[in-house]
């Protein structure tokens, strides 16, 4: 087997690098939207205010994470439909949830 040329070894740890930087990104930017959770429930707004603004948070992580760990990035575009399909039908039926059980408590 051959090594590969040093251009090729080049390109290959410039990739490693910029996938590592890819990783360190999407893991501050969830430790910054998970802060930001904290904070909105720490300051005691409003729960009609505060759930919104948490589940909108939560599917950005959610979709960050899918799209970079679940490869989603890279595969055929009907997989990623699916994926958003179901988190917005998740997203659907809690709000509805919420709203039901706000008004009958």
């Amino acid at each position: 087997m051959s090594q590969g040329t040093p251009l090729e070894g080049a390109a290959i740890e410039r990739q490693r690098r910029s996938q590592k930087a890819l990783y360190v990104t999407i893991g501050v930017l969830s430790l910054v939207l998970t802060l930001v959770a904290v904070f909105l429930v720490e300051i005691g707004l409003q729960r009609s205010v505060v759930l919104p603004v948490l589940i909108a948070l939560a599917a950005v992580q959610v979709l960050m994470q899918a799209f970079l760990f679940m490869h989603l990035r890279g595969s055929r575009h009907l997989y990623s439909y699916f994926f958003l399909a179901g988190l917005s039908l998740a997203v659907l039926i809690g709000t509805c949830l919420m709203i039901l059980i706000q008004r009958w408590a």
